[in-house]
């Protein structure tokens, strides 16, 4: 179990530097979207390389967080069934959702990454703009991405497995935090029900006011 623990903790720090250290480009595109401005606007002297520069970077950008993204876990789920299982259940509707979906799609995804970066880098394909850029440096983020989705989700499966068993306290998961969730999205579907019949109330009382009226 410390070798589970200790593998997902490793991955977990070489991903979130990886993202971090990524995140920072963002300040990159910035100084180069103001210096392409003022390039073009006060100096009348635009660029060749900046837009696509921008493009490439925020490519990367986005290619390298990703995982780190995975990590924090701010992808989008949709909850309307989740909610109604159990703890145990939802364990197991986890671990069984994620290696099925994620899993197999990562694995397409990383495979034709591969594919399709070494094609870039033994064709030396380049960009069909004037500046014409070499593409690999960029293509080459798309396996990268592939490889450490893969490592972070491996890295989430052990979280899984070690929380199913009722020791997700090891990785940072506690049953109490998820029980705490659940019920905050169960008070807001029931304040939501709430409003709606006060809403269709009010709707039956104006259509029976009206009703008098005439």
């Amino acid at each position: 179990m410390k070798v589970l623990v200790k593998t997902s903790k490793a991955i977990d720090k070489v991903v979130k530097t990886i993202g971090i250290a990524a995140g920072y480009l963002s300040i990159v595109i910035m100084l180069l979207m103001v210096f392409e401005v003022f390039s073009r606007r006060i100096f009348h002297s635009p660029t060749l390389w900046s837009y696509e520069t921008v493009s490439f970077l925020f490519g990367a950008m986005v290619m390298l967080t990703l995982p780190y993204g995975l990590q924090l876990g701010v992808n989008v789920r949709v909850d309307v069934l989740y909610n109604k299982f159990s703890l145990k259940a939802k364990r197991i509707i986890d671990i069984v959702l994620f290696i099925v979906f994620f899993g197999i799609l990562m694995v397409a995804f990383t495979t034709a990454g591969y594919k399709y970066a070494i094609r870039s880098v033994q064709t030396l394909e380049r960009s069909w703009s004037a500046w014409s850029p070499l593409l690999w440096p960029v293509k080459v983020t798309i396996p990268a991405c592939g490889t450490l989705m893969l490592l972070q989700g491996v890295s989430e499966l052990i979280k899984m497995f070690l929380a199913l068993f009722g020791h997700g306290d090891l990785v940072g998961i506690s049953d109490e935090e998820v029980d705490k969730i659940s019920q905050e999205i169960a008070e807001i579907e029931a304040i939501e029900a709430e409003t709606k019949a006060k809403h269709h109330k009010d709707v039956n009382a104006d259509e029976n006011d009206g009703g008098a009226q005439k």
